[in-house]
């Protein structure tokens, strides 16, 4: 009751609440299949999220990890764009790489970053921007994806998605393609 009376006043003060990652689950059916359906609230809007693999976490972050490839990882944060130092309106190349190798563990080493893809997926409209890593964390040869969507100008969605580098390539393309099933709905 108290969370609702919140979002009525920042709604009523012209200051709508924005995308809380707090997971709520449910099971649709399609052709007799039963599918696992995430929602998360947007304000008045709820985001419908067909998810690749089971999620844990709310509020800003929430993490999934594949349940057959060990040291794999999916990651999912929302924060402000003014907040992070880049990647601004007219960052370079370095600038952007610099700014994505933050999400990366602090152990590694031998780090190369492989490729920048523009608009592996889209969220609402927006495009995105990607940034793909390999690299070696604790004896292992690791990749990583780090991407972002400014939804508008108080949210930055940011994926991260980390494998060990001979299981990388369809643990990605498993996540990428989930997130083309984020459906906004009133």
């Amino acid at each position: 009751m108290k969370l609702h009376i919140a979002a009525w006043l920042l709604a009523s003060a012209g200051i709508a609440p924005g995308l809380d990652l707090t997971p709520e689950t449910s099971f649709k059916e399609l052709e007799g299949t039963k599918i696992l359906t995430t929602f998360f609230k947007d304000g008045a809007r709820t985001v419908i999220w067909d998810q690749p693999w089971p999620v844990s976490g709310g509020g800003t972050k929430i993490a999934l990890y594949p349940p057959d490839v060990s040291g794999s990882a999916m990651f999912i944060e929302i924060r402000k764009p003014q907040a992070d130092a880049i990647p601004q309106p007219g960052a370079t190349q370095t600038e952007l790489e610099k700014w994505a190798v933050q999400f990366l563990p602090q152990d590694i080493t031998k780090l190369v970053c492989v490729r920048s893809v523009p608009c592996p997926y889209q969220l609402h409209t927006k495009p995105s921007q990607e940034f793909i890593f390999d690299y070696v964390s604790q004896v292992r040869c690791m990749s990583s994806s780090i991407s972002y969507v400014d939804l508008n100008e108080n949210e930055r969605v940011i994926v991260h998605i980390t494998a060990p580098t001979e299981a990388f390539k369809p643990i990605r393309a498993t996540a990428l393609k989930s997130m083309f099933r984020w459906k906004w709905s009133n």
